[in-house]
């Protein structure tokens, strides 16, 4: 897939190429060609051949950075480029020809022109040409001899950057080496010998690729090193430079030597390393090593005395992920004052600890939640509280953390501390009217966001204080429209307890301002949907609101009422007014409860057969589902003359409404409707006619031209054929 995606981006470079170049040889464009087709007919691999040609040639003739596209398709392209390369290997310019051999050498071709000139580059004297030919030779073994005198010779150079760039191509090519029984052993032995070297960071570099190219195989004979050997001696060379002086040597020795799985013994040694950055490194990996490293529990201890903050915390956290029991008494506390650390992941990680401690941290929480003027710090303590059974506190601990918590949530530096401390405080059940008191003085301010009020709504709701609702929110819901709907979102949390909320959704669907209305109404809808025996109480709320001069808002309370079905009668009256507003969408909705009120709502019938002839279709299709709903002779005569409707989709509620009454009355209709132009109503009129009895003989001469007319509807000619069967047998 990946490959996929790149080709039309080498599409596009080499159709810019060819813009500012004179046009492209006949083989560019006709790779193109197959590049395109490739594209458009979906064949990702023809596709990826094609980029890989356009892409080769646009690096090889015209762009300035042609070497670095060879060495991009020598390592990734494999033999697809070796047409390119073959090209550029004839060309004019001799280190696109020493480029191009050496790709291909990398790339394993049989080409044995390419050979000579990559073994030449090894004596070019610039490492940009000697590293890359060193890089291709060392994967053939009959090469392996002069890539090493390479390579002794590049790891002399007066440049680090080249010293250790040759160590590193030796340990990029390991599974190369591992395939190379002869000469494995002796890049091997020649990493060996670099360990002796005088710069530490080719010490470094070679002891991280004896790591990585240690061959498998071991040569008694010659009495070669082993790979477990040449491990060993990477692993004390590594622990040797962790003492060297330069500071990122010997932090990379260490990292090095973490992850090398080195003995836990020099991991643990790394506490006591003079530099606090290795002693914070050992803490950190022993705690990823977790129950693995439960000696180094002694050393962890010690290192919770360390004078550096970051090496404290990782030894606490580590002591934490152990299951180290009892925990000495100090690690809650720098946990939480490991809050104050600039490293994100470090601070994740102790928070992760404390509240895994959270019982036997809730002390030190309690007490810095006051104390503390840090953020971040107060944050934490208050995560830790909400994580405990506050009622099992000691008295003293439960005062002082409800005036912690209580100041927390009047602190407007920190969204995070509040919505913690709210949290915490909806688990002091034993503290209600405390916690009620501090709730409504921060609900009282408007300028609280949804979401902090959210967890207030979650607070409250975990208390069991439901009956305290309104006098808590009625505050608001005199206000201004933003606070009045903020207190609105806490009823979202309590939606399993109408009796409670709904007094409060009621006074704010009496509310002047129609955004709160509408926000009310919508919260009432959901809990009639579900409550209906017991938000009776909203009926007369929503009665009297049918008549408000928002048609949003009427809709809303249309849409609430169709939640009561026949107990919404007494809007009748109303609901036939509606029916001759002005707007369409207001005399649908009106249409709808109606059907739902069901037969209660029959005076309305002679105003919904008027409205049967609206110019609106919607509006027609939801009168003829309510005249349905509303029965009687008259409404489904207005019914089966919808029949005949300009809209098919009018037609088919017709038919569907028919089907749910006694169709044998509408029979000749119905068999008229069998010459209607929609196939989906005249499958639906067969359909019913099925449940028409006796009467649907009437269809005979219809279902059987249906029957035999080719070019109609499958399902329809099955539908009629399955009406025909049904009626030969009952007239037999």
């Amino acid at each position: 897939m990946r490959h996929f995606l790149l080709a039309p981006l080498f599409l596009a470079v080499s159709t810019i190429a060819s813009f500012a170049q004179p046009p492209p040889p006949y083989f560019i464009t006709l790779e193109r060609g197959r590049l395109l087709l490739a594209l458009h007919g979906g064949d990702r691999s023809a596709c990826f051949d094609a980029a890989v040609c356009v892409a080769s040639d646009v690096a090889l003739r015209r762009c300035d950075k042609g070497d670095e596209w060879l060495q991009w398709l020598a390592t990734r392209c494999d033999r697809v480029a070796i047409p390119v390369l073959r090209q550029a290997l004839d060309g004019d310019e001799e280190t696109r020809r020493v480029r191009a051999a050496i790709a291909l050498v990398h790339c394993g071709a049989p080409v044995p022109a390419a050979l000579p000139l990559a073994l030449a580059a090894l004596e070019s004297g610039d490492p940009r040409i000697e590293l890359p030919a060193l890089a291709a030779l060392v994967r053939g073994d009959t090469t392996m001899e002069a890539a090493l005198k390479t390579a002794r010779k590049l790891v002399n150079s007066p440049e680090t950057e080249t010293r250790t760039a040759v160590l590193t191509t030796l340990a990029e090519s390991a599974d190369s080496l591992r395939d190379t029984p002869r000469w494995g052993p002796a890049a091997v032995g020649f990493l060996l010998e670099c360990l002796a070297a005088e710069d530490p960071a080719v010490r470094l570099h070679a002891a991280r690729g004896l790591l990585r190219t240690a061959c498998e195989s071991s040569d008694e004979e010659s009495g070669k090193p082993t790979s477990t050997q040449a491990a060993l001696a990477a692993l004390q060379a590594l622990a040797a430079l962790v003492g060297e002086e330069h500071a990122e040597t010997r932090r990379q020795a260490f990292e090095s030597l973490c992850h090398a799985s080195a003995p836990l013994s020099a991991i643990t040694a790394g506490l006591q390393n003079p530099d606090a950055r290795i002693r914070e490194q050992a803490g950190w990996h022993l705690w990823d090593e977790g129950d693995r490293a439960r000696e180094a529990g002694p050393a962890l201890i010690k290192a919770l005395e360390d004078p550096d903050a970051r090496v404290r915390t990782a030894a606490a956290a580590a002591l934490v992920r152990l299951g180290v029991r009892p925990l000495p008494r100090s690690v809650p506390r720098i946990l939480l004052e490991s809050q104050k650390e600039p490293d994100e992941v470090a601070r994740h990680l102790a928070e992760s600890s404390l509240l895994e401690i959270s019982p036997s941290a809730v002390s030190d929480a309690v007490e810095v939640l006051s104390s503390s003027s840090h953020v971040r710090v107060r944050t934490a303590a208050a995560m830790v509280i909400a994580c405990v059974d506050a009622s099992e506190l000691p008295e003293e601990d439960t005062t002082a953390a409800l005036a912690g918590l209580v100041g927390a949530i009047e602190d407007d530096e920190s969204p995070a501390l509040r919505t913690a401390a709210i949290r915490a405080l909806g688990g002091f059940r034993h503290e209600a009217p405390a916690v009620l008191a501090a709730l409504s003085r921060l609900v009282a301010e408007t300028r609280v966001d949804e979401e902090t009020l959210r967890w207030v709504g979650n607070a409250l709701y975990r208390l069991d204080t439901g009956r305290e609702v309104p006098a808590l929110l009625r505050p608001l819901l005199g206000g201004a429209e933003p606070a009045a709907a903020q207190a609105l979102v806490v009823l979202t949390e309590m939606q399993d307890r109408p009796l409670e909320s709904f007094p409060v959704l009621l006074d704010a669907a009496r509310q002047a301002d129609p955004a709160v209305r509408k926000r009310a109404l919508r919260l009432i809808q959901r809990v009639a949907r579900s409550y209906t025996n017991r938000a009776g109480s909203a009926l007369p709320v929503l009665l009297s609101m049918l008549r408000d001069p928002d048609p949003q808002v009427q809709m809303l309370v249309m849409e609430g009422l169709a939640a009561f079905g026949e107990a919404a009668a007494d809007a009748t009256p109303a609901l036939i007014e509606l029916l001759q507003s002005e707007d369409p969408g207001l005399q649908t909705h009106a249409a709808w409860v109606l059907g739902r009120i069901g037969p209660k709502a029959r005076p309305a019938v002679p105003r919904l057969i008027e409205r049967s002839e609206h110019g609106d279709a919607d509006c027609r299709r939801a009168v003829v589902h309510a005249l349905g709903d509303c029965g009687g002779t008259e409404a489904l005569d207005a019914v089966a003359a919808r029949l005949k409707d300009p809209d098919p989709t009018v037609r088919r509620a017709a038919v569907c409404v028919l089907r749910e009454n006694d169709a044998s009355r509408f029979v000749p209709a119905l068999v008229e409707a069998l010459g209607d132009s929609d196939p989906q109503v005249r499958r639906e009129v067969v359909e019913v006619l099925g449940s028409a009895g006796r009467a649907a003989h009437l269809a005979l001469a219809f279902l059987r031209r249906i029957l035999e007319d080719d070019r109609e509807d499958i399902f329809l000619r099955q539908a009629a054929f399955l009406l025909l069967r049904q009626i030969e047998r009952g007239g037999s």
